[in-house]
């Protein structure tokens, strides 16, 4: 029993640690935001895949749903096709709503201007996203994606 007490003790300690305040928190999601928007308009897959979740989706406008293999081949395809390629992307700074779902989770909304080649055309849309984030091994990686497009006066 003597030896229980300190291992109980410890495991007490553990449990009650201090929790990441929630603007610490708030600061390195955005900061992971920032880095995907950035690694797909420069089709860095490496960071891309540092940057998802081992079990990442993504819904797009369409409302198409692809896992995190799929959604990587997408971005390597539009790469090599040089009439298909970001041109970048404008988060609407006043759009962003952000929310702590819990320790470990959480959630990003903001309008977006995305700004592509498609057929060697160029477009302009604006899009409403939204990113769930967890924190796993104390680094922030996005578990989920979904964009629809919206009017831009929304």
């Amino acid at each position: 029993m003597k030896t229980t007490c300190p291992l109980l003790l410890l495991v007490a300690l553990t449990a009650c640690a201090a929790p990441q305040k929630p603007s610490e928190a708030k600061q390195e999601v955005m900061r992971a935001a920032e880095q995907r928007l950035a690694a797909v308009v420069r089709g860095d897959l490496a960071a891309l895949e540092q940057l998802l979740a081992p079990d990442f989706r993504y819904i797009n406008v369409w409302g198409e749903t692809s896992e995190r293999a799929e959604y990587l081949e997408a971005r390597r395809s539009s790469m090599n096709t040089p009439s298909d390629h970001w041109l970048g992307q404008d988060i609407d700074e006043h759009s962003i709503q952000f929310t702590m779902a819990g320790p470990d989770v959480a959630l990003v909304t903001f309008r977006v201007l995305d700004h592509f080649k498609y057929e060697g055309t160029e477009h302009r849309n604006w899009v409403r996203s939204t990113y769930v984030y967890e924190r796993v091994d104390g680094k922030w990686r996005c578990k989920l994606g979904h964009t629809s497009r919206i009017d831009p006066e929304d």
